[in-house]
């Protein structure tokens, strides 16, 4: 499949809003998510490998691996550019780029991302590289790809959920976003008033359904990072996602 030159960088604004931010008025980690899957949707409908065309291949696709760096989170009534690109293959893969910027063109973040298609009724890959191959911009905005994050143990648990209403998407699985959610909701208020966020990666592995319940935990990985699981019960216990952050310590403006 070729596409028009001009459809190969895709680019949307948003307006940070209220419900957007967090009590730092920053733009929250998942809204951000959702800004970058939102443009991913809409470029790959005008590529012609959108939810609906592959819906009628009997294809679906599946965000499988994300890895944002943040450079400053943009801020509450803030007017944002966020742009996005395929850039071919790995493999099972396929791949996309993201950069977040600033109405001053400021790069604010960068993130890439793989994403598997799947058959609708057997959920197994399907080679990308003839829906994707020639769609693609060759440019990186993260050199390294968005890689394996080796699963920790069950430890002590920091935040519980049970999936409820609005976790669940048009599928009655509960929405990649709610995974990064349920993250973020894992760290105390005091963590946000002392660190600031410098990267995140997340592997979704599993998928989660109305009932369950799941246990997030995590455990520092030195120089700054924290690895994170989420586990779904209430059978055998099955990691539905791995993450690491990376946090940096905000100065102290009192001093």
């Amino acid at each position: 499949m070729q596409a028009n030159p001009d459809l190969l960088l895709y680019r949307q604004h948003f307006t940070v809003r209220s419900y957007d931010v967090d009590f730092n008025r920053q733009l929250r980690p998942d809204v951000l998510c959702g800004y970058l899957q939102e443009v991913a949707s809409e470029h790959a409908l005008k590529l012609g490998v959108g939810y609906r065309q592959l819906d009628d291949k009997g294809m679906f696709w599946v965000l499988s691996r994300l890895l944002i760096e943040v450079d400053r989170l943009p801020h509450w009534h803030e007017k944002v550019a966020v742009e996005t690109w395929a850039k071919g293959t790995d493999r099972l893969f396929a791949l996309r780029d993201f950069v977040v910027r600033s109405n001053d063109d400021e790069v604010l973040c960068r993130a890439t991302s793989s994403w598997l298609i799947l058959g609708k009724d057997n959920r197994r890959p399907v080679r990308p590289d003839a829906y994707f191959d020639k769609l693609t911009h060759r440019a990186d905005s993260i050199s390294e790809r968005a890689g394996k994050i080796r699963e920790i143990p069950i430890s002590n648990t920091n935040y519980t959920v049970q999936v409820r209403y609005t976790d669940l998407d048009h599928n009655l699985h509960v929405n990649n976003l709610r995974y990064i959610n349920w993250l973020f909701n894992c760290f105390d208020i005091t963590h946000y008033q002392a660190y600031q966020l410098k990267s995140m990666q997340i592997n979704f592995l599993s998928e989660v359904t109305k009932g369950d319940v799941v246990d997030i935990c995590h455990q520092p990985d030195g120089e700054g990072n924290l690895r994170s699981a989420g586990y779904r019960h209430p059978k055998e216990p099955v990691c539905c996602f791995s993450a690491r952050t990376k946090w940096e310590k905000l100065i102290d403006t009192n001093i």
